[in-house]
């Protein structure tokens, strides 16, 4: 189920589990009865149920058994759904919350923070969940007040669901200023750019050029750096 990538350059490696692989393009009409069977609840050897969460965390152990790997990226499917929420919720590592500065993205965020609202911790610590979700800017305008507008947005969201009450704080106390950039709601940018609308690198390579993607990805690729360097600490 795991292949190295063939775009992968340099000292590092990647490697990737891919949703479809050989034997499903062979066979194409076979591959929406595979994913309905991936929802499909399973019982153990004893009969009892397996969760949906459970078995994502053992397919993700499984597949990194053989190799020492220094992130481990899920992509998970877009929407609200079970696949979703597993991922978010037990998985254990940081998520990213994409979305373009539209309504439905905020009310679509809306239903799942305010669901969400209901595991808040009584206190914050260390290991606080809520810490370890970041508001990510797809699509993002190059002026600054269309950022802030998407900002303010995320920081009303946050306000109204996750973050702790003013009235109500304390040292301990998960709570941002507006203009916090370890904050969660402080959305990392990444740009709207034409030359990534039609993405595939296989027959453009120069979509993989350094001059041509940092303009668009550099500041979100230094800030998931800086943050699986943080993670490394932890």
């Amino acid at each position: 189920m795991i292949s190295v990538s063939p775009l992968t350059r340099g000292r590092g490696s990647v490697h990737v589990s891919a949703a479809v692989g050989s034997i499903g393009e062979r066979n194409p009409q076979n591959i929406l009865g595979k994913i309905a069977r991936g929802y499909l609840e399973v019982a153990n050897a004893e009969g009892a149920p397996v969760t949906f969460l459970a078995r994502t965390r053992n397919l993700i152990k499984r597949l990194s058994q053989r190799s020492r790997y220094d992130a481990i990226f899920v992509d998970a499917r877009a929407g609200l759904n079970e696949s979703t929420a597993a991922a978010v919720l037990g998985l254990g590592g940081d998520v990213l919350l994409f979305g373009v500065d539209a309504p439905q993205t905020f009310a679509g965020y809306r239903y799942f923070l305010s669901y969400l609202q209901r595991f808040r911790p009584a206190e914050s610590s260390d290991n606080d969940w809520r810490a370890r979700l970041r508001m990510v800017h797809a699509k993002a305008s190059g002026d600054p007040k269309r950022q802030a507008d998407f900002r303010t947005q995320a920081f009303e969201l946050f306000a109204d669901t996750l973050y702790d009450l003013e009235e109500v704080l304390e040292e301990t106390s998960f709570n941002f200023d507006y203009e916090d950039l370890a904050a969660p709601h402080f959305a990392w940018p990444i740009l709207n750019d034409a030359n990534y609308f039609e993405f595939n690198p296989l027959a453009y390579s120069e979509q993989f050029s350094k001059e041509l993607y940092e303009r668009t990805f550099g500041p979100f690729v230094s800030a998931v750096l800086d943050r699986l360097e943080l993670s490394k600490k932890r």
